[in-house]
């Protein structure tokens, strides 16, 4: 039976998970957030209720990973509580679509970051950074987890 090998250590985690906090939370966010609520004491207030309940999820999924230390995330925690469906199709819900899409809306976004507003060359540009990053995590997880370092390392 084959084994999925651990390769990322402490470091490349954490670089991952600020990488995704900093990718969607900072550079992409605040535009709409600052969009609905008309006073600043109120944009406060979100960032904190939405850092609590984001530290609310990070401490259910510690606590769940504790408790079953398998690869697998969600799909595993889903399957031992509920059953193989639920299991089953949150993971292929996650392949399909919700994985898809944030990768596309963060490539969208890193576009209207760099100031590039032709939808054209925005949407070429998008495509051509999921592909170069598709290719390097294609590579392996040592490559892909290099690359997320480094990308972090630059953002800090």
């Amino acid at each position: 039976m084959n084994h999925l090998r651990r390769e990322l250590g402490v470091f490349s985690c954490t670089m991952l998970v600020a990488g995704n906090m900093i990718g969607v939370g900072i550079f992409v966010t605040p535009v709409f957030v600052y969009s609905l609520l008309p006073h600043s004491p109120l944009v406060i207030l979100a960032w904190i209720l939405g850092g609590l309940f984001s530290m609310c999820g990070a401490m259910a999924y510690s606590e769940l990973s504790s408790r079953f230390p398998r690869a697998g995330g969600g799909y595993v925690f889903l399957r031992e509580a509920f059953g193989p469906l639920p299991g089953f199709l949150s993971g292929f819900s996650s392949s399909v679509a919700t994985i898809p899409g944030a990768i596309a809306f963060l490539a969208i976004g890193f576009t209207k970051y760099i100031g590039l507003d032709d939808p054209v060359s925005a949407k070429c540009l998008a495509i051509f950074l999921i592909l170069v990053i598709s290719a390097v995590n294609y590579r392996g997880v040592t490559w892909g987890s290099n690359l997320q370092d480094g990308f972090m390392v630059v953002k800090f």
